[in-house]
């Protein structure tokens, strides 16, 4: 396994994403990984194409971040 560079919800087409879980009635999700911006820490979270991007957890909301990695 690797993280991957990607964004705005696409999986590069040469690679496989570890899936996660899915949300109710939803796509499945993949791992993310990104620095939050502004804060520059870096999070885990969760990423999917009808997402567009991630969302990261931080202070009790979740953060729409447009570049990030998946695993």
């Amino acid at each position: 396994m690797e993280w991957v560079r990607t964004s705005h919800g696409r999986v590069p087409q040469d690679k496989l994403p570890v899936g996660g879980a899915r949300e109710a009635h939803g796509p499945q999700l993949v791992h993310a990984l990104a620095v939050l911006p502004g804060i520059g820490v870096k999070m885990v979270g969760k990423a999917s194409a009808p997402l567009g991007g991630a969302l990261i957890p931080f202070g009790g909301v979740e953060v729409h971040v447009l570049e990030y990695e998946i695993l």
